[in-house]
């Protein structure tokens, strides 16, 4: 098994550096490629075949030892990248093992997707719109409509959005999804009602009519279990890093 001391770090840049006792495929200027890291390079070219992983790590190994002999592992630089390198991966390490000894169990899941159901649905509405380019015209259309205009009509003949030509219809949506302005203007209004006054956005002036309301239920368990189970993760992770900060002495300096 190579081992390259640089700096306190492990050197990880040669495909062959942890080459475990098994068939042996090739060899590299004596130095083994052998059939376990042929398989465990397959799961990064799961596509390739066997005789192109070979040549490959062949091709990694002469790289890794021209490297040596360039004396590349005793740059500073190089001896910094392979510190960062090996800091990165025991912090993935001890982070997997902190996860695999506090597992986010089934019950868990459902208990924080009980929690959240009441979060996950969302109020839904159905509007219309006329959006014109000055106050002066939007106050026009809306006392049209106060005399009992057709709103289809007037949004067909008078807005300048994309949706004119379909009686101004927006079809479903949340207020996240509008402009604020626009947004608070839908939820003020009643099924059927129009907004008395223009509603100015960036996008010009609004009448908006509401036609219709709906709660859209929270989506299934099965469909945000995985969400779920990385947002635990997450919280299991800042949880162990402030324990760790309890325990710890951390002294700040000013910049």
């Amino acid at each position: 098994m190579k081992k390259n001391m640089v700096g306190g770090a492990v050197l990880l840049l040669s495909p062959c550096a942890f080459a475990a006792d098994s068939d042996v495929v090739a060899t590299v200027n004596g130095e083994p490629v052998t059939q376990a890291e042929v398989e465990q390079y397959h799961t990064e070219r799961p596509g390739a075949s066997k005789e192109q992983l070979v040549d490959e790590l062949v091709a990694r190994e002469l790289i890794y030892q021209d490297a040596l002999r360039r004396g590349l592992d005793k740059d500073a630089q190089v001896e910094r990248e392979i510190a960062e390198m090996r800091e990165r991966v025991l912090m993935a390490a001890v982070v997997r093992q902190t996860l695999e000894q506090r597992p986010v169990g089934e019950d868990e899941l459902k208990a924080e997707y009980d929690k959240l159901k009441g979060q996950l649905s969302r109020e839904e509405y159905r509007a219309r719109h006329i959006l014109v380019a000055d106050e002066a015209k939007a106050k026009e259309i809306i006392k049209d409509l106060e005399k009992g205009g057709d709103f289809d009509e007037l949004a067909q003949k008078h807005s300048t959005g994309p949706t004119g030509k379909s009686g101004g219809d927006l079809g479903w949506f949340s207020a996240e999804q509008m402009v604020p302005p626009f947004a608070e203007a839908v939820r003020g209004l009643k099924k059927g009602s129009f907004t008395k006054t223009p509603v100015q956005t960036q996008y010009g002036w609004h009448i908006i009519r509401l036609e219709d309301t709906r709660t859209v239920p929270p989506p299934a368990f099965a469909d945000v279990k995985e969400r779920l189970r990385a947002a635990l993760q997450q919280r299991r992770i800042a949880d162990y890093v402030e324990n760790l900060k309890k325990s710890a002495k951390v002294e700040r300096t000013a910049p």
